[in-house]
């Protein structure tokens, strides 16, 4: 994308829908030296919502969710 002769590139955007913080922390931490936009939802409601909005590269979904299981969530996606 170019704006006033400038080139600026989008980040690849990472979604982790998971209800474990400690799985968001992990991701994180491990991710931290690649150059990625990571975002994280703990519900698959939040998850499909935030999907939506970010039209993210890659999603790791969670099978085990609180409001829905993983398999619902991929089939809406």
């Amino acid at each position: 994308m170019e704006a006033h002769g400038v080139t600026t590139q989008h980040l690849p955007r990472l979604l982790a829908i998971d209800d474990s913080p400690l799985i968001h922390r992990l991701l994180k931490a491990k991710l931290k030296a690649e150059r990625l936009e990571i975002h994280c939802t703990t519900s698959g409601e939040q998850g499909l919502q935030a999907a939506r909005v970010l039209s993210p590269d890659l999603i790791l979904l969670d099978i085990n969710l609180p409001d829905m299981d993983g398999i619902a969530a991929l089939q809406q996606l």
